[in-house]
């Protein structure tokens, strides 16, 4: 990827990365000064009706302001009416759902991700599972890796985590993991990566736990926990559950190892708050940050699905192959804490998949930036990019920007 350091690359990353910023550019011109009272009201409406939630999942995502293209939300509204246009009008009854969707919008989220199915059980390890894509799908996850063998890139991109640290997080059980999430009343900047290869810039879902032993493994070697830290891309959160798992780039996900060792402050933090009986709690000291580990300029990069059903194979894996760690403590009140259905999940996690002769990238960032007379950089031979100093001073003009 060729990249010249100009003024108008910083500002397409830039506008890439921090969508508020250009969004905010075009609401400023949505209503010309000399619009009518009634015009306006319309406009207002066409925007508050962005905020129905269609198929268990949210097309509006509070912590961006990021728009849906006119296309997409004209395609949902007749989908969801039987392929009729319908008006723009926002009645009572429609605001009084759409109050009431906002609502379930911490259960929406997870759904697509970590679905509390009825039917959904790990006692064979995700085997017996039925759906299309978990039978017969070709880019499962997870996958044991072996470093050896992967294509190995000296140059990548490093992984960038925009506000990482800000905000802290609360925990929940759900049928079958701990679920970690933003505060429902967090109107902070938004969270999530970018960089690393990545397109564009992904927000931070939510963060769950798989113990007992880990989904991926790498040469030969499992682990007693993996935490994923899924997000989503940033043009794809005001879609449609079927839309996002219909965009192969629409889902990324972090994949933490824990192997046994020291105790994990955040897991104690867990532990001494959430206890034996409570389903949900705040962790104030807790925050994405909290979960990675020490060194996340070497990662593996393939592509990969969800590791729950439906399996949907739009998932652009990055796993850390520099584990954190643990006690055995730790692992055994994870894996006998009984979750919401009353009872614990021991082993809540699917068993390896078929690799499949995919690319399986080993990434070790660089920080150099090798300028040639042209004022372009030098390519990298990995089909997922050269490294940007440019792009990690457009992280940092955003991040300090919206601290402003």
């Amino acid at each position: 990827m060729h990249v010249s350091p100009t003024f108008d690359y910083l500002q397409t990353s830039y506008l890439r990365i921090c969508p508020s910023r250009q969004n905010k550019r075009r609401e400023r011109t949505a209503t010309p000064p000399t619009a009518s009272i009634r015009e306006k009201e319309a406009v207002a409406a066409s925007k508050g009706s962005r905020s129905a939630v269609r198929g268990g999942f949210a097309e509006h995502d509070p912590l961006s302001v990021q728009s849906v293209p006119a296309n997409r939300t004209a395609r949902s509204s007749r989908r969801a009416h039987g392929g009729v246009n319908t008006s723009t009008t926002m009645s009572r009854a429609t605001a009084i759902s759409a109050f009431a969707n906002l609502l379930l919008l911490p259960v929406t989220y997870s759904m697509i991700f970590h679905r509390g199915i009825p039917n959904f059980s790990y006692a064979s390890g995700g085997d017996d599972w039925n759906d299309t894509s978990c039978v017969n799908g070709k880019m499962q996850s997870p996958i044991h890796i072996t470093t050896v063998t992967a294509e190995y890139n000296p140059e990548a991109q490093p992984l960038v985590f925009i506000n990482y640290d800000l905000a802290s997080l609360e925990a929940s059980v759900t049928p079958h993991t701990i679920k970690f999430d933003l505060k429902p009343q967090y109107v902070g900047p938004q969270i999530g990566i970018a960089g690393g290869g990545l397109i564009g810039f992904y927000l931070l879902n939510h963060i769950h736990l798989h113990w007992s032993r880990s989904e991926h493994s790498i040469d030969q070697n499992t682990y007693k926990m993996e935490a994923h830290l899924v997000h989503y891309k940033s043009p794809y959160n005001n879609m449609t559950q079927d839309e996002v798992l219909d965009e192969p780039d629409g889902i990324a996900v972090l994949a933490v190892l824990f192997e046994l060792g020291t105790a994990d402050p955040l897991i104690e933090d867990l532990i001494a708050n959430l206890g034996r009986n409570l389903t949900e709690v705040e962790l104030p000291m807790v925050t994405p940050q909290s979960f990675l580990p020490a060194n996340t300029d070497v990662y593996i990069r393939y592509r990969g699905s969800l590791t729950t059903p439906p399996c949907d194979e739009v998932v652009i894996w990055t796993v850390f192959p520099t584990p954190k760690t643990l006690t055995q403590y730790q692992v055994t009140w994870l894996a006998t804490r009984k979750l919401s259905e009353g009872i614990p999940d021991p082993n809540n996690y699917r068993n390896v998949q078929k690799r499949n002769n995919r690319e399986i990238v080993f990434m070790k960032a660089s920080y150099s930036y090798n300028v040639v007379p042209g004022g372009e950089s030098l390519r990298s031979s990995s089909s997922y990019g050269a490294p940007s100093i440019v792009l990690l001073l457009t992280a940092i003009l955003c991040f300090s920007l919206r601290s402003s």
